[in-house]
Formats: structure tokens, C-alpha cells, sequence
């Protein structure tokens, strides 16, 4: 099978010591059963806010896995005029490149970004081959967290086009696939149609790293040394310091929690984004919180050995459902602690591997992590049941070997697909 991926934000293998998400590791595993895959990405690293090259560039991995890296202008805000520019630059140019290529056995493209989808929409119409569209996330809905309630409305206005894009789009594809049940049905609404065989839940499958004891001793020290107190009960946290992030709540919880004489529990709190220096500011005379700023993947998994609770922390309204970085809790055997309701609640709830709270309440946030602390058993049981909870469910292997075999199905016509292709302007 040939296949190309379509997506953005990812870090690549090119990128350094980095951690590979769904469609590295998925890419990887594709290329390992000898199918020929090419990945459409940009030279804007999203994570970073900085460029990989200055032009369009082929990097040939292996034999059977290369990457086309697509030249567009980058941008510095998440939510800015210059990313929508970015959007509409780089589907420009994927539409340019991919017209001089011959036609793959199937495409797979992720949302977001609609753009992107919309061209090898076309691309897949004209060589008469499959799409299938990967829900990651509800673009461009999740952009309302952003935005103050009271200018919501203008803001559907101006998103209005993209979401039209999107009716086309599920209309057109062959099938779709999404991290989440929500995430799905979501876009089977857009499609307006129900389930079918091709259509799928794949969640983020998490591969476990392979450090070595030296590499992870060397990330260890690093951390003490840092002020990383593994006689604690550590909370940690990774990702991009954004507005989707209540991370202010988690700074008054340590507040509380210092102040109230609670001096067994530390925050550490990995990453780089706009919202870093107030963090740092607002923490600045707080013994139990520690910025160490963006890590490599060996790093975090020292950290996650050295760790008990997870904490995923988003903004009030926050439209993620699973995200990659509770799976990635589970498979460091951390009890999570989370502001998200749905899926990732009744997980928790259904499994015992964490605690939700309210996002924004600090003192929700300080219970919940009160219950942990003050129950060493309890804490050591959900840790347990974390790590069940992975290796049954979200382990690499058990979410992408069973993607790869659907998408060979459905490029050799062996499954039922989406029977209607719309051909909206």
C-alpha cells in the first residue's frame, strides 16, 4: 500500500530527541510492515514557533518512509491573523506539490486543518482514491476557548467558511476516523450521515520510549538538581504554556496548599508558551512549584519515574476529550488529575486511575489532590490501575496496528465506505 499523511503540529524525527505522536509512530509502524508512506508537513514547527528550512525540502528516511516538508511564513500567537495566513499559505503550496505527484493508494489527512483536507479532497476525487479524514481536533471550534463568551457570536461569523469547508469535506471523504467517540460523531454531523464499516475510533496510542538506564540517570540527576524533590508527591505537568491551559489555577492551588503548611506536594511544570513568563511571575516566591522549561522525551520519562499524579489542566469549556497527554499519564502509571469532563471523566471515574475537578476552582483543584496525598493507598491503587488501563487499551500497538490494517481495507476496497461523494464547490 502507498499511503501519504496529511497534517500539522507534529514534531518529526528530523526535529532532535523528540517525542513521536500518532502519525510519527504511525508512519514508522507503516514503513516497518513495508507499506510506502510519504508524510505532508510543514517547515513551521508549531511547538517552537520557528522554521526547519526556508523552502520546500524531501527528506527520505528510509527506504519506505519519506517526508515532503511544505515552505509557508510561521506565525508567534496561537491565536493570531498570521496562523489563519499560515493555514491558507500551506494549503497553497500542498495543492502545488501534490498536483506533480502521482496518485497514492490512500490518503489519510487530519483535521486541522480543514484547508489542507479540502485540497487532497480534490486531489482524491480527481485520481478517483479513498480519503479518509482523522478527526484530532474540532477545528475550528476548539478556537472558542480563546475568545471572551460576550464576542463569541462574532467570531462563528468570521469561522462561518471554515466550517462550510468542513460540510464539504465530511460530505466528500471515504471515511472517518477520530481519536474519540465525541470526536466521530462530530464529524459524522458535519457529513450528515451515520456510522459505516470504514469509519473508526482510533485513539492516541502511546509507544514507550526506549531509554537507556544510563540516559535515564543522567535526566534524573539533572532534575535533583534542579530542586526535584523525589520524597514528594509530585505533580507534573507537560505541554505548551497557551490560553487552552488553566495552569494560573494550578499556581493558587500550590499557593493554598504552602500556606496551609502542606509541604509534601510539588508542582513541576514543563514547557514553553505566551502565558510562561506571568506563570513564573505569579509562582515567583513559591518553594513547590519549578519551571524547567521545555524537556526531551527522556527527560519526561525521568520525570514521570520520579512522579505520582498527572495533571491535565484545561480552561473551563475546553473541547479536548481524550488528549495525548492524559494517555501519556497512563502509560507512566501517574494518577491523573483533570479538569475535563466527558470521555476523559468517565474514565477516570469508570477505571479509579484519577480525580476531576472544576476547572478555575482552586479549591476544587486543592481537594482533589488533598485526597490523593492524605491517601498513600489510594494514590498507589490509581497509579496501579493507570498502568492496567494503558497496556490494555492505548499501547502503540494495540491502537495502530488495527489502523494500519483498516486503511489497507479500505484502499484495496475490501470494506463498505461512505457511498455518496459530494462535489459542493
Amino acid at each position: 500500500m502507498k499511503i501519504w499523511l496529511i497534517h500539522v503540529g507534529e514534531l518529526l524525527p528530523i526535529d532532535g530527541n523528540v517525542r513521536l505522536f500518532r502519525y510519527g509512530v504511525l508512519a514508522e509502524m507503516l514503513a516497518e510492515k513495508g507499506h510506502h508512506v510519504t508524510r505532508w508537513a510543514p517547515t513551521f514547527i508549531h511547538a517552537h514557533k520557528r522554521q526547519r528550512c526556508l523552502h520546500d525540502k524531501t527528506i527520505q528516511l528510509s527506504k519506505h518512509h519519506s517526508i515532503e516538508l511544505l515552505y509557508a511564513r510561521g506565525y508567534s500567537k496561537n491565536v493570531s491573523l498570521n496562523r489563519v495566513r499560515f493555514y491558507y499559505q500551506l494549503a497553497n503550496v500542498l495543492k502545488r506539490r501534490i498536483n506533480e505527484e502521482p496518485p497514492p493508494d490512500i490518503i489519510l489527512s487530519a483535521i486541522p486543518t480543514p484547508g489542507m483536507c479540502i485540497v487532497a479532497l480534490r486531489y482524491a476525487q480527481k485520481h478517483k482514491i479513498p480519503l479518509v479524514i482523522d478527526v484530532r481536533d474540532l477545528w475550528p471550534d476548539i478556537y472558542m476557548t480563546a475568545i471572551p463568551k460576550q464576542l463569541r457570536f462574532l467570531v462563528r461569523y468570521f469561522l462561518w467558511p471554515i466550517s462550510h469547508k468542513n460540510r464539504q469535506l465530511f460530505r466528500g471523504a471515504s471515511a472517518i476516523f477520530g481519536v474519540t467517540e465525541t470526536y466521530l460523531n462530530w464529524g459524522l454531523g458535519f457529513a450528515e450521515r451515520e456510522r459505516v464499516q470504514s469509519d473508526a475510533v482510533f485513539p492516541l496510542g502511546y509507544p514507550i520510549p526506549n531509554f537507556t538506564a544510563r540516559e535515564i540517570a543522567e535526566e534524573t540527576r539533572n532534575l535533583l538538581n534542579l530542586g526535584v524533590d523525589p520524597n514528594k508527591i509530585i505533580c507534573c505537568f507537560f505541554g505548551q504554556f497557551e490560553a487552552s491551559y488553566d495552569l494560573e489555577t494550578v499556581i493558587k492551588a500550590a499557593r493554598s496548599l504552602e500556606r496551609s503548611g502542606c509541604n509534601n506536594v510539588q508542582f513541576v511544570l514543563c514547557g514553553e508558551g505566551a502565558k510562561l513568563n506571568v506563570l513564573r511571575n505569579q509562582a515567583a516566591d513559591l518553594r513547590n512549584v519549578l519551571f524547567p522549561g521545555w524537556v526531551p522525551g527522556s527527560t519526561i520519562q525521568a520525570l514521570m519515574r520520579m512522579s505520582k499524579i498527572g495533571l491535565v489542566t484545561y480552561v473551563n469549556g475546553a473541547m479536548q476529550s481524550l488528549p495525548n497527554k492524559a494517555i501519556e499519564y497512563l502509560a507512566g502509571g501517574l494518577s491523573i488529575v483533570s479538569s475535563l469532563h466527558g470521555e476523559l471523566e468517565k474514565m477516570i471515574e469508570d477505571e479509579n486511575c484519577g480525580v476531576t475537578y472544576e476547572a478555575h476552582g482552586m479549591h476544587s483543584l486543592v481537594c482533589a489532590i488533598r485526597s490523593l496525598a492524605e491517601n498513600p493507598d489510594g494514590l498507589r491503587c490509581m497509579r496501579g490501575k493507570a498502568k492496567e488501563l494503558f497496556e490494555k487499551q492505548f499501547t502503540a500497538s494495540r491502537v495502530y496496528l488495527p489502523m494500519i490494517d483498516k486503511l489497507d481495507k479500505i484502499a484495496s476496497g475490501k470494506l463498505k465506505t461512505a457511498a455518496v461523494v459530494h462535489q459542493d464547490g
